[in-house]
């Protein structure tokens, strides 16, 4: 089995002279990720491991070049490794050498199929304690980020609900004052939920909605979002080539793009001009990855700039140059995570007095016809199906919340705490239409949930709700034959049209 070590880049161990044997651990060795899933991390491989994108895997890359079971480094001796294709579709190579089987020396590369590469290296126990400090250090600022916001959306809320208990129960929802509380504690929810997407995209997970995307219109939406939101004198240039398309969740892409648009506006405080451009990119010689076409996208200002200390820190998280109230500090990063996560790079160029420049490199795919966004626009009146639902959930408020939205909405509702519960009423009760079924359960996942439940009803029209999934167990529950997947929390919009778009 693997073991994470959340540990940056490859170490030159033998460079060194030897670790004190009282304070330190021996060298491990190691994988470490050059190119593929999450670059930067590096896996313990004491014990061997499996390469690969199926669950059988103990070292996951959801890259469709990569088989489930693509290759296997397996223990030959104490301190001795050796790596075997296992008879993969797109093969393996050491140091650009394609081998089926090869002995393992520290300082080998390894390419599995044609986007991941690897580093087979070590480790000193000096270097970990090190890391594993600076780790514990990075959490505690992102801890107290996260507390301090949270503490205040949820203030927010909770004052609210106060003030309306407090209230004369004759007090109608059409009063005012009901009506601004309403707005505020929704706001600030809204917030909140914007807050969590930030994180997910910081952590590199969430990309729930991959779909060809037109990368002219999702630049004009934001382009255009900007210009209406605008205090100040703002002009945005728009310069794209014709069919653009990158291959990516249409929200976080949306939602990377407005963060860096509204960097650049606030370094304009009097106003000014924002340039976006965007083209095939040309291959870039130090890319570790050299497989497929890509569209860089750049946008330029003309505001206030960084100096470098500045632009090296601009996508830790947390650290922000705005005044405590006016930025979180995880708008950079998520960023950042999000490009990441899609297979990209972002990179920034600035100066003081000058103005900055950030520019995304994302894999290009495919032209399409339509253009896809990922962001609902029908009303719940548009897209309203009779059906009677399941919701099944472990958590006692949510099943309660859904079940009284939907009931109110006209569907025919009934719930159930747990995977086996809801299985044994699809065998026991009258048919049930639509199941939404939570992914992350005690006892019962979501995934064998899933399975049974289409074991005992095969027509059963099943939508997976999810709080937090990473990309491959997302993906694996809708190859298991989910209609579709919601991220809590959702709005009543998107939850409607993931019913209708299931039980069509």
């Amino acid at each position: 089995m693997t073991d994470e070590l959340e540990i940056t880049g490859p170490g030159h161990p033998e460079d060194r002279g030897p670790p004190t044997a009282d304070l330190v651990a021996p060298a491990r060795p190691c994988i470490i990720v050059l190119a593929g899933d999450s670059p930067g991390r590096a896996l313990g491989i004491e014990s061997g491991a499996i390469i690969g994108r199926g669950p059988e895997a103990t070292m996951r890359f959801p890259h469709d070049d990569v088989s489930r079971k693509h290759a296997l480094i397996r223990v030959v001796e104490e301190g001795v490794f050796e790596l075997e294709d296992l008879q993969s579709r797109n093969g393996v190579r050491v140091n650009g050498v394609p081998v089926r089987r090869q002995a393992l020396r520290f300082g080998d590369r390894l390419t599995i199929g044609n986007s991941v590469l690897l580093l087979f290296t070590q480790r000193d126990g000096l270097e970990e304690q090190l890391l594993r400090s600076q780790r514990l250090e990075s959490l505690g600022r992102l801890a107290g980020g996260i507390a301090h916001d949270f503490n205040n959306l949820l203030g927010t809320v909770l004052t609210n609900i106060a003030f309306l208990r407090s209230l004369d129960p004759a007090s109608t929802l059409g009063q005012e004052d009901i009506v601004e509380t309403l707005e505020d504690s929704e706001a600030a929810l809204r917030r909140a939920a914007d807050l969590t997407s930030q994180l997910l995209g910081f952590a590199r997970r969430g990309k729930y909605n991959e779909q060809p995307i037109d990368v002219s219109q999702l630049i004009e939406d934001v382009a255009r979002l900007i210009r209406r939101t605008a205090s100040r004198p703002l002009q945005i240039f728009v310069d794209v080539a014709p069919a653009l398309t990158v291959l990516g969740d249409g929200t976080q892409l949306h939602q990377a793009l407005m963060n860096i648009f509204i960097n650049a506006r606030d370094a304009m405080p009097t106003g000014g001009t924002i340039e976006v451009t965007a083209r095939i990119g040309e291959q870039d010689r130090s890319s570790l990855v050299k497989s497929r076409e890509h569209i860089v996208i750049e946008i330029r200002d003309e505001g206030i700039g960084m100096d470098e200390e500045t632009a090296n820190r601009a996508f830790e998280p947390f650290f922000t140059t705005k005044d405590v109230g006016k930025g979180t500090g995880l708008g950079l990063a998520m960023v950042y995570g999000i490009v990441q996560n899609h297979g990209g790079d972002v990179q920034v160029e600035s100066a003081v007095g000058v103005g900055t420049t950030m520019r995304i490199s994302l894999p290009s795919c495919e032209p399409v016809d339509a253009i896809v966004d990922g962001r609902p626009t029908a009303t719940s009146e548009e897209i309203f199906v009779e059906a009677r639902v399941l919701v099944v959930d472990d958590d006692d408020l949510f099943r309660s919340s859904t079940r009284r939205l939907l009931e109110h909405l006209g569907y025919g509702v009934e719930i159930a705490p747990s995977g086996q519960a809801a299985i044994d009423r699809i065998r026991d009760g009258d048919p049930i239409d639509l199941v939404l079924l939570d992914l992350q359960m005690p006892e019962m996942g979501g995934e064998e949930a899933l399975k049974r439940i289409l074991e005992v009803a095969p027509q059963t029209r099943v939508v997976v709700v999810t709080a937090f999934a990473d990309d491959l167990r997302a993906q694996e529950a809708l190859d298991g034959g989910a209609r579709a997947l919601v991220q809590k929390p959702f709005d009543v919009e998107t939850l409607l049209r993931a019913i209708k778009g299931a039980t069509d």
